[in-house]
């Protein structure tokens, strides 16, 4: 099946699916020749675009998946980064690293182990503060004219960082960065101005995560967290029943889907998919996870769907700002 391609990211340069398929943890989720078969049914399916990192330890497994079953090198878009530690990637504190140095020398082993002579979307992984935005832009435009990279992009950065990035570039004539691929979904709003900066500048949203850590499925959201029978606390109980108040609200969503012969996670990436220069990057760890998400390419939401999810969508934001002032004990 030929790739169903109908995003476009810095142009017409770089064509992609709708989907993109996420190498994060597959190499741990999946043994190495079923995360290959994964790659390839993927492909099978219709997604071109495939996104790792140099700290995920899974691009020469992306690299060998391409090779041994002879995807062709000029049907798909690979996608990787750069900038966390490569062996603390699970820490919850580590020193961010996007210097001039490190880029060139991780994109030089990154071509080499997914077997590439260009990278056709390189982005930082997270916010450097000691590197300034000059330097990196420099080298990123500077790896473009050597053909190592074809366009770059950012990752997980904030409104600040975006707006400082386009400024650099115009005020340089600089190639301008061409992606954001930052935590978004359905319920999620960590990214909110973020996500708004950068496709105000033209930039495509690669949302990861999509599914909020595996939240948004039917099995999570049909269940209801039980108190614990030791949690006394005021702020431990009400984050409980406000949590249970969320699940409540994507039971609606969940229902609609089921009605279509679907599923919250198939609605979750649909409704991503059907925003403007939006591509959800899925994570399958298993053949039958990969048929079952994979279905939402073809599911183009009706207008009274989106509205439908988009009042769910701003019942839930209240809710959880009910959540979190919960947990931090200022509710």
């Amino acid at each position: 099946m030929a790739a169903t391609k109908d995003r476009r990211i810095g142009g017409p340069d770089l064509e992609v699916s709708k989907l993109a398929f996420g190498m994060y943890r597959t190499n741990t989720k999946s043994e190495p020749l079923e995360s290959m078969e994964l790659v390839k049914a993927a492909y099978d399916k219709g997604i071109n675009f495939f996104a790792t990192s140099d700290n995920y330890g899974t691009e020469m497994l992306l690299g060998r998946a391409i090779q041994e079953h002879k995807i062709p090198r000029d049907k798909i878009v690979i996608a990787t980064m750069t900038g966390l530690p490569i062996t603390q990637r699970h820490q919850a504190e580590f020193e961010v690293n996007t210097s001039g140095k490190r880029i060139v020398a991780q994109v030089e082993k990154s071509r080499k182990l997914l077997g590439v002579d260009t990278i056709d979307l390189y982005q930082t992984h997270a916010h450097d503060g000691n590197t300034p935005m000059l330097d990196i832009i420099t080298v990123m435009n500077r790896l473009i004219e050597e053909k190592a990279i074809r366009n770059y992009g950012f990752s997980n950065y904030t409104t600040n960082n975006i707006i400082e990035g386009i400024r650099i570039c115009k005020e340089n004539g600089f190639r301008e960065p061409v992606s954001l691929q930052n935590w978004y979904n359905l319920m999620g709003w960590r990214s909110e101005d973020s996500v708004k900066t950068a496709m105000g500048s033209g930039m495509t949203l690669l949302a990861y995560s999509p599914l909020a850590n595996g939240f948004l499925t039917h099995d999570s959201v049909q269940a209801s967290r039980v108190l614990d029978k030791l949690a006394t606390e005021k702020n431990a109980i009400e984050s409980v029943r406000l949590e249970n108040d969320i699940r409540k609200e994507l039971r609606k969503l969940d229902d609609m889907a089921v009605n279509e012969g679907r599923n919250i996670q198939q609605l979750s990436l649909a409704w991503l998919m059907g925003r403007e220069n939006t591509v959800p990057m899925l994570g399958a760890y298993t053949r039958e996870h990969l048929d079952d998400l994979a279905q939402s390419m073809d599911w183009v939401l009706r207008t009274e769907q989106v509205d439908f999810i988009e009042r769910v969508r701003n019942k839930i934001h209240k809710i959880y700002g009910e959540l979190v002032n919960a947990v931090n004990g200022s509710g």
